[in-house]
């Protein structure tokens, strides 16, 4: 079949959907009423008496179901070919198959709610004697509806029902029908007596699938699953998922029976074990929304702001939580003036020039520590600073001499040597300043210095003689 085909003589082929254990379903438009639909049809290579009875065995299944958690089958047919289709109400949304491979596991609230829906569409499954055998994650269909706050759960293919009409029997003896990694021992070994209680056994494999996203039944093959149904150990929700609420793992167990008598007796009683797990009586799934919704912030908020309105306004009030930030300063100088006081402090002088070799200045000789009270500096200004002052105020045409950097001072002795000291130190005030801030006594301290050193040389040599 290709897109376009046209089916039963009113319903075109729009786009493939998916394939089934024993179909291919299409998204198709019934021309009549324009209204979408899904169409399942058998595949070209099983074409088989056995593969129409099952198909028609499905609508006459379904047609018997009517319920909120069940598929709707509209129509049935048959293709100018002779086979078999179903026409079923369009679903939108995903299988818990298709869940579990993007989530991996379930949150708890999501699994029960899904578990207790499936109950729910069982319950009137086996009320209208039918069961499905073969409920697992890819039947189980999460059917986003139109204006709906959650998900609905819709049970899909009941392709290998079974009625519970006495005489009724659709399945050959001794063939097994199903998934045998989600199937009843009973169910497994193929015996006649399988009733619906088969059903609440897959409900309890699929629901500790969804909760701890591993198998019960872990075998790599069909015959593995099969074996370990039939003989294996039972891992128990505990077993997959050790942080697992007793009371889900408790329901868990119940279904995991391998005797029918010790599981729940009806879908009914697995609804009355699961409604005190599920928090509240609403029908639906928990809303997507509110699972995935971040849980809110505990942070207190900030304080408002002032709220200023004009120009000259200013707040009535201010509370303990309002922030005054502290007054910008200029510099980061010992001296330095906040902006906002300049009008009531003495701006500060121009810093003295360090004496120290260090880089620092050295307290009580020629610099002195800041007075809380005054924060003007009192100390006199060195001979060659006082120079160098005076002579740039006569070079000035001003009458105010301008004030002289300790750089400017440093440059101009660098430029006077020894020689020029002396021989200007007679003629003119300023030869004669520097002259005297020139350092007295070197050359007797370097004379001083040579005489040490020449004892000690004599001394170390008679010690050495000795």
């Amino acid at each position: 079949m290709k897109a376009g085909a046209r089916i039963g003589g009113k319903y075109r082929l729009v786009r493939p959907l998916g394939e089934g254990g024993m179909g291919v379903v299409w998204a198709a438009l019934n021309e009549l009423t324009e209204r979408e639909v899904a169409l399942k049809l058998l595949r070209g290579v099983d074409t088989s008496e056995d593969a129409r009875l099952r198909l028609l065995r499905e609508a006459r299944a379904c047609g018997r179901i009517v319920h909120r958690n069940v598929v709707e089958i509209y129509d049935v047919g048959q293709t100018d070919a002779g086979d078999p289709f179903l026409v079923m109400e369009m679903l939108s949304g995903e299988t818990v198959a298709e869940k579990l491979v993007r989530e991996r596991k379930l949150a708890a609230a999501v699994a029960l709610r899904i578990a207790a829906e499936t109950a729910r569409g069982l319950k009137a499954a086996h009320a209208a004697r039918v069961m499905h055998r073969d409920l697992k994650p890819s039947n189980l269909f999460l059917h986003e509806e139109p204006g709906a706050e959650a998900p609905v759960l819709k049970i899909l293919d009941f392709g290998v029902s079974k009625t519970l009409q006495q005489g009724a029997d659709f399945t050959a003896t001794g063939k097994t029908m199903g998934s045998p990694a989600y199937m009843s021992p009973e169910q497994v070994r193929g015996l006649k007596t399988v009733d619906h209680r088969t059903d609440l056994w897959s409900v309890g494999v699929v629901l500790a699938e969804m909760l701890s996203g591993r198998r019960v039944f872990q075998g790599l093959t069909p015959y593995g699953a099969a074996a370990e149904v039939l003989s294996g150990r039972i891992r128990s929700l505990s077993d997959l998922m050790p942080d697992a609420d007793a009371r889900i793992a408790a329901v868990v167990d119940r279904c995991l029976q391998r005797d029918v008598e010790k599981r729940f007796r009806t879908a009914d009683e697995l609804i009355e074990a699961l409604n005190p797990l599920l928090g509240d009586d609403r029908p639906g799934l928990t809303p997507a929304a509110a699972i995935k919704a971040k849980p809110t912030s505990i942070a207190p908020a900030p304080p408002p702001l002032p709220v200023i309105t004009g120009a000259d306004s200013s707040a009535d009030e201010v509370t303990p939580t309002d922030f005054a930030p502290p007054p910008m300063m200029d510099d980061t100088s010992a001296y330095a003036v906040p902006l906002d006081m300049r009008d009531t402090v003495r701006p500060a002088p121009i810093s003295m020039p360090p004496s120290g070799a260090h880089g620092l200045p050295v307290f009580g000789r020629d610099s002195a520590p800041p007075d809380e009270q005054d924060v003007t500096h009192a100390d006199p200004l060195p001979a060659g600073l006082v120079a160098a002052a005076e002579d740039e105020a006569a070079a000035s045409p001003s009458a105010t001499p301008p004030v002289v950097l300790w750089d400017d001072y440093v440059r101009k002795k660098a430029e006077v040597t020894d020689a020029s000291l002396a021989a200007i130190s007679d003629g003119t005030p300023q030869g004669a300043v520097l002259a005297e801030a020139t350092p007295k006594g070197r050359g007797a301290a370097y004379a001083v210095a040579g005489l040490v050193l020449v004892a000690l040389a004599v001394f170390a040599v008679m010690m050495l003689s000795r």
